[in-house]
């Protein structure tokens, strides 16, 4: 006798079990060949649904190594980041610190220089609207005393203004966070 027996479980179909033998089956022997091909099915069906389960198993291990690399860079990115952040209100804070004693010296310097220079321009005042005759000679010394004075002043405060500007040039180079780094 000849026997066939699907080899499905729920809607896969993996196949047939085929048995020939000498003499015909008996309905018993049929019975446990129809249990036989449908274990065979559901084996089948689960290596099948394992193997699905693997292949699914190393795409997300394979995804999660990508988003933990991505994970690994966002964080340092950020931390670079905040770490730029800091500095800049570093150097904010030192800016407007500048920018107060700058206003400090100005306003001190505005007085100092202000009483100096209103005095030679009253002596220039003087000289120019007199003729030449009527020039008085302590209108023009005091005119040259107070262009000296003004001179000299000046000076100074171009001098500490470089001097200022130079230590300030030299503070922001050691600030930098990248100071010595080589560029990439």
């Amino acid at each position: 006798g000849v026997a066939a027996f699907p080899l499905r479980f729920r809607d896969d179909v993996h196949g047939v079990l085929l048995l020939a033998g000498l003499r015909p089956f008996a309905p018993e022997d049929l019975r446990l060949m129809g249990n036989l091909a449908n274990q065979i099915a559901f084996a089948l069906s689960n290596a099948e649904a394992l193997r699905r389960t693997q292949a699914l198993a190393e795409q997300l291990a394979e995804k999660s190594r990508r988003l933990e690399g991505q994970s690994d860079e966002l964080l340092r990115t950020s931390e670079e980041l905040f770490s730029r952040d800091i500095t800049l209100i570093q150097q904010q804070e030192a800016l407007g610190k500048i920018d107060k004693l700058k206003a400090d010296l100005l306003e001190k310097m505005s007085r100092e220089l202000r009483t100096p220079l209103n005095r030679m321009i009253s002596h220039l005042i003087a000289v120019l609207t007199s003729d030449e005759e009527g020039i008085s000679p302590d209108s023009v010394e005091h005119l040259r005393a107070a262009g000296r004075i003004e001179t000299r002043m000046s000076t100074r405060v171009v001098g500490r203004t470089r001097e200022a500007d130079r230590r300030r040039a030299e503070e922001n180079d050691d600030a930098r966070p990248n100071r010595g780094a080589p560029e990439m």
